[in-house]
């Protein structure tokens, strides 16, 4: 029975006996109260939108203030001229070259050898001599010849004395024929003793001649004007004609030859400027390609192409009046094959390779500069002959094309205020990277002609020196070894010093200045201009 909330709750328990029960509460009528949310929660949220949307504000701004200034400084990049050295198209008369490689043959070659067998009494030169046709080499042993001489003369003058009784006799039977005091056979036999005698004493001069050309050949001659080598056979041997190395090697080497070979595709190209009246000229020269060994004329062209090399040989005359080339020696053969008269020229370096072929940039007169296709035919001497693509009296960028493309405006770097600092600025240097003070900076660069660096690395390590454009160059040895000198060239690590030698233009003086590599060149010499590796170095072209 339920009283009341508050009171006791009885109920039977089975057993007919009352049990007390707990209170209990109504879950449904008892509410469990809500906390508040923190303001110090609600306060963090709003300020972080807050610092969200200006730093949004602020970066928007800044971003856009880079995009402004990199468009000026794109814009000023483009207002300004390149700098860049110019120059005109000329006309010359232009060699054109066939290049081989040959080899030098003494014009003559003689192995001297004993002709007849016998000691070796004297050798009658130096080693190394120059001889004349008929000088004396060796003398052999002539004793048993002219003892051969002697028998001979003496062989013959007893025939000849029977040949002259000989003829007597037939006299004295012609005379008794006529009286019939003899027979004709004995005159018959007579006169056949006559004969028999005559053919004695003529074999008896045969046998004489021999004799003296035997004894004339213990003494050995020169055959031919030229230089004689190293002896092979010593005074006081037994020498031999059968002998296979002989006593020297004689070689004539004036005039001396030639023999070089060409293409297979030269040779239409000969038969096309062969001039009947005038033999092409040929030059040699020495394998570096520095020194003319020799001027001459091509003698001949071999009758057929070897097939397994497909090259033609071809033999050229020279007088070597300074013996500069010597038999046995390789070098370089230049053919000259016509002469182009009055032919376009550039420098070689207005010259520029791209993806579709050789092309130079023209200036125009509005001082823009415009790409142009060109042919060439050849480069020689640091000058490029022009076939298609530039007339004379066009100028061109000779340096600095780097920076250009199509429409650029340039101007002359000798005309600008400050072209040096502007090409290397431009170039890719930083302002860092000219504040450095490099120790070797170019000082005079208009009586520069050439500029080389030397390195030399410590033993053992490995050195990478970049170039521009990602290229490099790795230094192994510890001697001096050549590198290009270029812009942006920084040495450091492993180095161990550095050399920068200038070329100057005849009869001018360059000063190098900075640091330990101040100094002056004058001539057209290499001076060289030392440098110390405390720090990275920037040589400057």
């Amino acid at each position: 029975m339920i009283t009341d909330q508050k009171k006791t709750i009885a109920c039977d328990s089975g057993n007919g006996e009352l049990a007390e029960a707990s209170p209990r509460v109504d879950m449904n009528r008892v509410a469990q109260p809500i906390s508040p949310v923190p303001k110090k929660l609600l306060v963090g949220i709003a300020l972080l939108v807050v610092v969200t949307l200006v730093g949004w504000v602020v970066h928007r701004r800044s971003h856009s203030n880079t995009t402004s200034s990199a468009g000026a400084a794109a814009a000023r990049a483009q207002t300004l001229p390149v700098p860049v050295v110019e120059g005109v198209v000329s006309t010359r008369d232009v060699p054109i070259y066939l290049d081989g490689l040959g080899t030098v043959q003494a014009f003559n070659t003689v192995t001297v050898h004993a002709r007849v067998d016998g000691q070796l009494m004297k050798v009658a030169f130096v080693e190394g001599q120059e001889v004349k046709t008929g000088d004396v080499l060796a003398q052999l042993d002539p004793a048993p010849y002219q003892a051969a001489l002697d028998q001979a003369v003496a062989k013959k003058a007893q025939d000849e004395a029977q040949l002259a009784n000989a003829r007597v006799d037939l006299q004295r039977y012609a005379d008794l024929l006529k009286t019939d005091s003899t027979t004709q056979q004995i005159y018959d036999t007579q006169n056949s003793m006559v004969s028999q005698l005559e053919a004695t004493v003529k074999a008896d001069q045969a046998a004489m001649e021999s004799a003296k050309v035997n004894l004339d050949y213990t003494t050995i001659r020169s055959p031919i004007d030229g230089r004689v080598g190293i002896r092979q056979m010593d005074a006081g041997n037994i020498v031999h004609a059968s002998d296979a190395n002989g006593l020297v090697l004689l070689t004539q080497l004036r005039p001396i030859s030639v023999l070089f070979t060409l293409p297979e595709q030269s040779l239409v190209k000969l038969q096309q400027y062969q001039n009947p009246e005038k033999d092409f000229a040929v030059l040699a020269v020495s394998r570096d390609n520095t020194n003319v060994l020799g001027e001459g004329v091509l003698a001949v062209i071999d009758n057929q192409i070897d097939t397994s090399t497909g090259t033609i040989k071809l033999k050229a005359t020279f007088a070597n009046e300074n013996l500069r080339l010597w038999p046995g020696q390789f070098v370089n053969t230049r053919l000259l094959l016509t002469t182009r008269k009055d032919s376009p020229v550039v420098p070689s370096s207005v010259v520029q390779r791209g993806p579709d072929g050789a092309f130079a940039f023209v200036i125009q007169d509005d001082q823009t500069v415009t790409l142009r296709p060109v042919k060439v035919a050849q480069i020689e001497s640091g000058m490029a002959l022009i076939d298609e693509g530039l007339k004379p009296g066009e100028r061109i960028v000779v340096d600095g094309q780097y920076k250009l493309q199509p429409g650029s405006h340039v101007q002359p770097a000798e005309s600008m205020g400050g072209a040096k600092k502007d090409v290397r600025e431009r170039s890719g240097g930083s302002k860092n990277r000219s504040e450095s003070k490099p120790h070797a900076a170019l000082g005079s660069s208009r009586q520069i002609i050439e500029l080389r660096l030397a390195l030399r690395t410590l033993p053992g390590p490995k050195l990478l020196f970049p170039l521009p454009g990602g290229t490099g160059i790795e230094l192994r040895s510890a001697d001096f070894s050549p590198l290009p000198c270029a812009l942006g060239v920084t040495a450091g690590g492993g180095l161990k010093s550095a050399l920068l030698l200038a070329r100057t233009a005849p009869n001018s003086t360059a000063v190098l200045p900075g640091g330990v590599g101040e100094g002056q060149g004058e001539g057209d010499g290499f001076h060289p201009y030392r440098c110390e590796t405390g720090s990275p170095h920037h040589f400057l072209a």
